[in-house]
């Protein structure tokens, strides 16, 4: 599941409004829309701030579901978990990375 397909999830299973969302996670409203509707690649703090509003983890969003093997969630719970310990900057740069790398394998 990608994770703008899960934040998109999230939001309509906890029923929680654009606005709401933006006040929670004191992102704004406009870049919350362009994000949900993939207009435009987001900042990882924005993401890191959508996700603690709505009560998940980086690691937990970025994880799929369907994975078969364990150790592969677990990796990508490691992975991220170290990514959220990077400065700002490493963090853009990692998520700019994923963003090209899921569009040229068109995940």
């Amino acid at each position: 599941m990608h994770y703008i397909y899960k934040l998109n999830t999230l939001k309509k299973n906890k029923k929680i409004s654009l606005r709401e969302l933006s006040l929670s996670s004191e992102v704004p409203e406009p870049t919350i829309k362009n994000i949900l509707t993939k207009k435009h690649s987001p900042r990882i703090t924005s993401i890191e701030k959508l996700s603690c509003a709505l009560d998940i983890s980086l690691a937990q969003l970025f994880c799929n579901e369907n994975e078969t093997v364990v150790n592969s969630c677990k990796n990508n719970i490691r992975l991220f978990s170290l990514i959220e310990s990077l400065p700002n900057e490493a963090k853009i740069h990692i998520l700019w990375m994923i963003e090209n790398l899921s569009k040229n394998l068109k995940l």
